[in-house]
């Protein structure tokens, strides 16, 4: 994903500062999903009804979101 960002030359973090907490850094994998989120990601996406449906990019840059 960094890649991604890297090549199309766009900055995609999000207002949050990286805390899984706005969304506004949803991303739609359309294969090769990541088997493991955070905590604070999967609280996010389920209390918002968009578990299964989307990943949040700022989750994925830091294992250790709070």
């Amino acid at each position: 994903m960094l890649k991604i960002e890297e090549d199309a030359g766009v900055d995609i973090l999000p207002r949050c500062g990286a805390h899984a907490r706005c969304t506004t850094c949803q991303i739609e994998y359309l294969e090769g999903e990541p088997e493991m989120m955070t905590k604070a990601e999967l609280e996010v996406l389920e209390n918002r009804n968009f578990f299964g449906k989307i990943c949040l990019f700022c989750a994925k840059l830091s294992p250790t979101t709070p």
